[in-house]
């Protein structure tokens, strides 16, 4: 299955391996259906086969997401296995629940994801005092945002609490002349301004060119990966 983040029509592929057919299972007949949660719809275009030889179809999805909604489901996958004179049997499943938001407005169109995935923010490496500072706050206290330690950091979409966030450790800084208070874990995260320990936070003065790079970079990461309110993010330095 091949969702995408900027469109809330996707498609997946099926394919129903060889079957290997004993006594009395010859001339099964299999009729697949797919469906997936309103206001999803699965098209499937997968055939009725009798049982034997390998076969593939496809699925195709549309969802008619509202402006401003999400919603999550799955898609779900029956079998039924019919012949004459015997009693019809089926098997089912469901995949991997995937996420479909029209929630970002004029900046992102809808589009779907995997929220089981936590995705990595990587594009601050190219800020080099920026990601100094990042690399410095993740090697100690609880690692906080670095992939593996067991604690993503998650975004915060309330614009007054990312302002007292960063009012709470940057407000008394005086970083010098085209220099800005970076901090991090970052004041648009849960775990911005004074809410973990001392070990696991920090401020520096930075360039103030990185700085404006650095929102940037963050609001472009959040629309592309379809971040929500809450969702956990890794960043890597």
């Amino acid at each position: 299955m091949n969702l995408k983040q900027t469109s809330p029509k996707w498609s997946e592929s099926v394919k129903v391996s060889k079957a290997k057919i004993v006594g009395n299972a010859r001339g099964v007949l299999m009729t697949p259906r797919v469906s997936c949660g309103n206001p999803c719809k699965a098209t499937p275009k997968i055939p009725k086969r009798t049982l034997g030889a390998a076969f593939s179809g496809s699925v195709d999805y549309a969802d008619a997401i509202r402006k401003g909604k999400s919603h999550g489901t799955a898609s779900k996958y029956e079998y039924t296995f019919t012949k004459a004179g015997y009693t019809p049997g089926n098997v089912s499943y469901d995949s991997l629940n995937y996420r479909c938001d029209d929630t970002f407005s004029s900046q992102q169109r809808p589009g779907c994801v995997f929220p089981k995935y936590t995705p990595t923010l990587t594009a601050m490496k190219d800020l080099p005092t920026i990601a100094k500072h990042i690399r410095s706050v993740q090697n100690r206290g609880g690692h906080y945002g670095r992939y593996g330690s067991g604690h993503p950091l998650h975004r915060l979409t309330d614009k007054k609490k990312a302002e007292a966030n960063r009012r709470a450790v940057c407000g008394k800084m005086k970083p010098g002349k085209g220099k800005s208070c970076d901090e991090y874990p970052f004041a648009r995260t849960h775990e911005g301004g004074t809410k973990l320990p001392k070990a696991s936070r920090g401020v520096a003065a930075v360039p103030r060119g990185e700085q404006n790079q650095q929102g940037g970079m963050l609001t472009a990461f959040n629309l592309k990966q379809r971040v929500m309110e809450r969702e956990a993010f890794w960043v890597s330095v």
